[in-house]
């Protein structure tokens, strides 16, 4: 089971105020995470990963949390969806995302970090909730109506 401590890590410090700086922090989001992992480092990064994808799909409010591998290149892309800020802060002082982005830190040579937010939230999301006067929602059952 994963600890939770008071503090975060500062690259989840700095990953946090990314999204607050979208304006994405109350609504759902994705964070697109790529890097370039030094020669001969894969297997110790495969060794937290294997810890931190199962541990991070059992949080509450993550939606999804996947990690791939290029086939060529030791490139990683780590693909994550919260129903929000608050969520993503909590992920961030998780002990399996500290030693992941330790891990991270300490292997990886190039690194770059996208917050995105669904189409559909701008284009039919959005609009229903505010017709409907809903202010607060579960993102998962909306999720699950459309589907």
């Amino acid at each position: 089971m994963a600890t939770s401590s008071e503090s975060i890590h500062p690259a989840g410090q700095g990953l946090v105020d990314l999204v607050k700086a979208t304006g994405y922090y109350d609504r759902p989001f994705n964070v697109v995470v790529k890097f370039r992992v030094k020669e001969g480092k894969e297997d110790e990064l495969l060794e937290v990963i294997k810890v931190a994808v199962p541990e991070s799909r059992k949080e509450k409010g993550v939606i999804q949390y996947d990690i791939s591998r290029d086939l060529k290149e030791p490139v990683f892309v780590i693909y994550e969806k919260y129903e929000n800020g608050t969520i993503f802060d909590n992920h961030m002082r998780l002990s399996h995302t500290k030693a992941l982005l330790d891990k991270i830190g300490e292997v990886s040579s190039e690194t770059s970090i996208n917050v995105t937010s669904l189409i559909v939230w701008f284009l039919w999301i959005k609009p229903l909730l505010i017709a409907l006067n809903k202010t607060s929602y579960s993102f998962n059952s909306l999720y699950m109506n459309i589907l």
